[in-house]
């Protein structure tokens, strides 16, 4: 069933846009500690904070500046942990990888995979 976008933007601009959005947060950053591990996730986090100045807590609301770290910590191979996390984002919301999401940026994915999520959730409350 398709909703159509003027009905889709004014559902996320209802009040359970900020529910959504701190349940998708949580989501996100369950996802990354899945593909982090224990040990690497607080060493990462605490370089993540002291070096990048991004906490934990703010990472749902700066997916950019996240990527951005990564890719300043592990170059290249930030590319690798980046799927990794959006495969945990999708297995936690029943959501598919975006198509082509090699060719997008991070964030971008993490946006249409959050868009995704609202409007099934919208859809399944009707």
């Amino acid at each position: 069933m398709e909703v159509k976008n003027d009905c889709f933007i004014a559902v996320l601009k209802s009040s359970c846009e900020n529910e959504l959005d701190g349940e998708f947060g949580r989501i996100l950053l369950e996802a990354v500690d899945t593909a982090l591990g224990a040990s690497i996730k607080e060493a990462l986090y605490f370089h993540l904070e002291t070096t990048f100045a991004l906490k934990k807590e703010a990472i749902p609301a700066n997916p950019t500046k996240l990527s951005d770290s990564l890719e300043r910590i592990f170059g290249l191979g930030a590319k690798f942990i980046e799927k990794i996390i959006l495969e945990a984002v999708c297995t936690k919301t029943k959501c598919t990888l975006p198509k082509n999401w090699d060719k997008d940026r991070f964030a971008e994915n993490i946006e249409k995979i959050k868009m995704n999520y609202v409007q099934n959730k919208v859809i399944e409350n009707r």
